[in-house]
């Protein structure tokens, strides 16, 4: 094992390290005392949660169900030998994709706490210079990624929640996603109906719309359904004008979550979670290549 680490993050760093059979591999390991770190934030925040009730937004917001999830989340992070499931199961479904690969587990040396991973030694997908110089077209390689992601979405429901650049590399034209310890997952209806909301943007259509947000949140009381609709003909109405391909699919979703919250409709986690990873993937996009666009 390697002192020096090739990565480090808030929960691991990642050290380069070789078995006994030569085979360079990644060994991910968890912080000390982690965990217990965590748990006391999360306890600290949910005492400031209660003080944000008093303000503006604590109406239109739960932090408590925001930091539950949240906590959900990191504990599911925390367990290193869930993040060795979703790999495998991000292999599986993408298996006949020839453009999307990520590392391999060696399964017989993971832990809760340790994950050792083949090495990839990939390029990774914000070095510009060293893109072209190994023949890799940044508009072939934006188009791979948006199509990829969109499939993992709408198609498998099981998508990377944090695909920044240093997540994702490109070995011998292939994009591989290293980190996969946070996933997002759309139930069958959810993914359904995010395909329907992303629809119906596209056609400005208003009622379609009220309607998807009406079907995917949970209303704290009666809606006022000619209000909300009247409130996302506001929204839409700025896109109407707009070319479909200048539209940015993550400020879309951004600002329906925004109107959602201001009429207190709770959106499920999983949607604000897609939201999240689609802000993120289309500003890697833009930076590879700003003629590619999500939507």
């Amino acid at each position: 094992l390697f002192r020096s680490p090739l990565g480090s993050a808030s929960i691991a760093q990642a050290h380069l390290a070789v078995l006994p059979d030569g085979r360079k591999v990644v060994a991910k390991v968890q912080r000390p005392n982690i965990r217990e770190t965590m748990e006391r934030d999360i306890l600290l925040l949910k005492k400031a949660a209660k003080l944000a009730r008093f303000t503006p937004a604590g109406g239109a917001v739960d932090f408590q169900m925001v930091l539950d999830e949240l906590w959900k989340a990191a504990q599911h992070e925390l367990n290193l030998l869930e993040e060795a499931e979703n790999l495998k199961e991000f292999a599986r479904l993408n298996a006949a994709d020839p453009m999307v690969a990520c590392p391999a587990v060696i399964g017989q040396l993971a832990t809760p706490r340790i994950l050792v991973l083949e090495y990839v030694a990939g390029i990774q997908l914000d070095d510009a210079e060293a893109l072209k110089r190994a023949g890799n077209a940044p508009h072939a390689l934006a188009a791979g990624l948006a199509g990829t992601f969109i499939k993992q979405v709408l198609d498998d429901r099981f998508f990377p929640a944090d695909p920044h650049p240093g997540n994702i590399r490109v070995r011998a034209g292939r994009i591989v996603w290293l980190d996969l310890g946070m996933m997002g997952r759309l139930s069958g209806a959810d993914g359904a109906m995010f395909s329907r909301f992303m629809e119906a943007v596209a056609k400005n259509d208003a009622d379609q719309v009220t309607d998807v947000l009406l079907a995917l949140g949970v209303c704290k009381r009666t809606p006022d359904r000619a209000r909300l609709s009247l409130d996302i003909e506001v929204l839409l109405s700025k896109y109407r004008q707009m070319p479909l391909a200048s539209i940015n699919a993550g400020s879309v979703l951004t600002e329906f979550l925004s109107v959602a919250r201001r009429h207190e409709i709770s959106m499920p986690a999983s949607l604000t979670m897609l939201g999240r990873s689609v802000v993120i993937l289309e500003s890697v996009l833009s930076a590879l290549d700003p003629d590619t666009n999500l939507l």
